[in-house]
């Protein structure tokens, strides 16, 4: 099964790759489909309204509106249809439009201001098309026009301005995302999803960030939940999740091809065609390549026995290559198939709790194969990494000090070969839904396999010789919607998930929406979420040097317990639990002012420690160390691991902000406050020190950001964004790594204690020009005035970064 699926895939990739190398011109007579245009204006001034959308109704065609107000939709079969078009703050208009083969219909709207809410669609919030006001979530949207005028080289870029995200940036094209509380070094506790697909890396489980080969002229928009989500999505969705949604060919056809640079030598170009070949094929091919040199960081590691000493000396350099390719066929106008691969190897530097990773030539790659339906899909994939020759960098130069003191000559190269990871593991995943209404109630129910085979050879997890890994789970969930009259409407979902390494868990989610005609939706919820502990934290196996007497350290995953030489029996690690009410309310209060506005509270409990020492040496003649993990006997060791422990009940209040003064300028604020009500209860103590170091909320208390989009102000075809970002100061405690305003200047070499971060505000500024349909120039410019943000521990701080693009629709 898993060979034939592997070559269906190539199969079909392979042809939409031949069809583009080979230029072959499928595309079907221009008298066999016609096109629709127009403009779309604001009937009160006149003025264009940029990022309009227009819809031909009961069909999957639409476009939007460039910084002209004007759109095209290509490739539509000849008949009668309903266009419609939709802005926030005014009234949406329809025409009814007959087309024929071969004509071109100009259809322009004049759109009245309203005080309805706009109709933004999104899929995350209840894994069903719905209205963004309608979603019994906190959701926020980035769109592709949003997208399209930035310079941003990962999908986290994106997402800098949306309400109540945190943005950990670890270098140029490396960002962390989160949402209320606990980041840790390691980027897991947001569920990171593709097209509702699970994008985690396969062997640790962690968010694949800038390895996920998903390139930026593909992305229709970015869906991101704040706050649990398991009742849907599972595991490792209980802070919260983050979904990239690609173009389909049939909404988004024709060829785009970007090119850009700016500081830090950086260079990047892109490519995207799409074709709809005849009303059953379309294809898609895409294509990104990225390369810089990322701001420099170069600690002291350590001293050689003659004193010599020895920095880390990491390859600042990034690279960047993504690819990604689609087939699809329509059985039906409503059944369709779905064959897609994608491709990318990344350059750059990671952190960890444990000192930072030099990522050199990661892969990543993926099939999937779908069937779907607007009542159904099916769909299999799978998903693989190869990590090159990644290596902790800490590990390279003990190496090489290693080799100094025993009087042997070692390269920086040789010494990397020695210590670099193997990590050649695939995931392979299974999923059905079905959704329809039936007496009144809106149904959906689903259930995905998932089936881990991580591969590290040892260099990092337990695979040992003898030992391989498999770590499978499986998940129902079901929800029920129910309107009670007019304005009411009832929600209620759970999920059922079993796993190899704990118990099963259920989630249930319960929510109340209120519709105030005129002004939008008021909403309560209830949701309970786990996170599961990642491979890394399950699987871990890694040594860490030798103590005084050639006593080995080693770093151990809790998949499966620990028994101690005293009899003391360690549990293993339970997935951490989150309970979540929330209030919200989101809509226009006038018809131009748009409200989107969320508190919650949260508990919080079974935490999972950072690495912990399991042995003791408190009594040097009988010291207590473990002797079995699991029912494995395992050598004399002085052994670190996770652990269950505590528990913190949360408050936050997330609101956003939007005001159209008139066609042409709009202003925007967020503002999140989050705030631990009893981090230092003794339960959260876990080392009894009195520190509560183990559970560090690692999270600003306030955050806001403000700006204001400027259309056509300098001339037609512009549009001028001047975006601020104010964060707290903060503590970050994450492993090895102290970021504290008490610890400031302690600790040593690349674990020295450079205070807290946070505590900036900083100015960015966008220009995009829209020379005609089909050219555009954009220029970004970050933290304007070149101060050094500190963002994230192990990672050099963000200074300014001017860059610029231009994209031209060939067609």
């Amino acid at each position: 099964m898993r060979f034939l699926f592997k070559r269906f895939c190539q199969w079909g990739t392979g042809l939409v790759l031949t069809m583009l190398g080979l230029g072959i011109n499928v595309l079907p007579a221009l008298g066999q489909t016609g096109t629709i245009s127009g403009t779309v204006k604001a009937n009160d001034t006149g003025e264009p309204l940029i990022g309009a959308n227009v819809v031909i109704v009961n069909t999957s065609l639409g476009s939007a509106t460039n910084t002209n107000g004007q759109f095209e939709i290509q490739q539509v079969p000849p008949g009668q249809y309903t266009v419609k078009a939709v802005f926030i703050g005014y009234h949406s208009m329809i025409q009814e439009v007959r087309l024929n083969a071969g004509e071109t219909v100009t259809v322009n709207f004049d759109l009245e201001p309203s005080t309805v809410m706009g109709e933004e669609i999104v899929v995350s919030a209840s894994r069903r098309v719905e209205k963004l006001t309608e979603a019994p979530a906190t959701i926020m949207v980035v769109n592709a026009d949003e997208i399209a005028r930035t310079t941003a080289f990962t999908y986290g870029d994106a997402l800098v301005k949306a309400k109540g995200v945190d943005i950990y940036r670890t270098g140029i094209d490396g960002v962390g995302i989160n949402a209320r509380g606990f980041m840790t070094a390691y980027s897991y506790r947001m569920q990171l999803m593709a097209d509702g697909k699970n994008a985690m890396l396969p062997g640790a489980g962690l968010a694949a960030g800038n390895i996920l080969p998903v390139p930026k002229e593909d992305i229709a928009r970015i869906e991101t939940i704040l706050g649990p989500a398991s009742a849907l999505y599972g595991p490792n969705a209980h802070n919260g999740l983050v979904n990239v949604v690609t173009k389909h060919p049939r909404d988004y056809p024709g060829t785009t091809i970007a090119f850009g640079g700016g500081q830090n030598a950086i260079l990047t170009g892109r490519l995207r065609h799409a074709q709809i070949v005849n009303d059953k094929l379309a294809f898609k091919v895409n294509a990104e390549y990225l390369k810089g040199q990322n701001w420099t960081k170069n600690d002291t590691v350590g001293y050689d026995n003659s004193g010599k000493a020895y920095l880390e000396n990491p390859d600042h350099g990034i690279l960047n290559f993504r690819t990604l390719a689609a087939l699809y066929y329509n059985f039906t106008p409503e059944i369709e198939l779905m064959i897609e691969g994608g491709y990318s190897v990344t350059n750059s530097i990671g952190t960890t709790n444990v000192g930072r990773n030099q990522i050199l030539g990661w892969k990543y790659d993926y099939e999937t194969i779908r069937l779907s339906s607007p009542h159904f899909f099916i769909q299999f994939y799978r998903t693989g990494n190869d990590a090159g020759r990644t290596h902790a960098i800490g590990n390279k130069v003990a190496m090489l000090i290693a080799m100094a003191n025993a009087g042997v000559s070692m390269t920086e190269d040789e010494a990397i070969d020695k210590v670099k990871y193997i990590d050649k593991s695939k995931r392979y995943d299974f999923e059905a839904q079905y959704n329809t209404e039936l007496a009144g109630f809106r149904l959906i129910a689903g259930f995905n396999y998932e089936d881990n085979r991580p591969v590290s050879n040892g260099t990092y997890l337990s695979d040992t010789t003898g030992n391989e890994l498999k770590i499978r789970q499986a998940g129902f969930y079901g929800q029920v919607e129910r309107d009670l009259g007019e304005r009411l409407k009832l929600v209620l979902a759970g999920r059922y998930d079993t796993h190899d390494n704990y118990k099963s868990q259920f989630s249930p989610r319960a929510a109340v929406v209120f519709k105030v005609p005129g002004y939008g939706n008021l909403r309560v919820t209830y949701n309970r979420a786990f996170q599961a502990p990642a491979i890394l934290q399950q699987e871990l196996y890694l040594g860490f040097g030798m103590l005084p007497g050639g006593i080995p350290v080693r770093l151990r995953g809790n998949g499966h317990g620990f028994t101690l030489s005293d009899g003391t029996v360690i549990d293993p690690l339970e997935p951490e639990v989150n309970e979540t009410f929330e209030i919200g309310y989101k809509g226009l209060l006038t018809k131009k002012l748009f409200i989107d506005v969320n508190a919650y509270r949260s508990k919080y409990q079974n935490f999972i420690s950072p690495l912990t020492a399991i042995t003791s040496f408190a009594d040097p003649a009988n010291p207590v160390f473990p002797v079995k993990q699991g029912d494995v006997a395992i050598p004399f060791e002085y052994v670190l691991t996770y652990r269950n422990f505590g528990r913190v009940n949360i408050n936050g209040l997330e609101l956003g902000v939007s005001y159209q003064i008139d066609p042409r300028v709009n202003v925007w604020f967020n503002y999140s406050y989050i705030n631990p009500v009893d981090l230092e209860d003794p339960e959260n103590d876990f080392n009894k020190d009195g520190k509560f170091e183990e559970l560090s909320f690692n999270t600003p208390q306030n955050k806001f950001n403000f700006g204001a989009g400027f259309a056509n102000l300098l001339g037609r075809g512009t549009y001028l964004s001047i975006a601020v970002r104010r964060v707290d100061e903060y503590d970050f405690i994450s492993g090895r790594h102290r970021a504290t305003k008490a610890g400031k200047g302690t600790g040593s070499f690349n674990f020295k204690d450079e205070g807290p971060l946070g505590g900036f505000t900083t100015v960015d500024l966008g220009f995009s020009y829209q020379f005609n349909p089909k050219a555009q120039l954009n220029i970004s410019a970050t933290n304007i005035f070149d101060t050094p943000l500190r963002e994230m521990v192990a990672s050099p701080a963000t200074r300014r970064l001017i860059t610029a693009e231009v994209r031209y629709q060939v067609q």
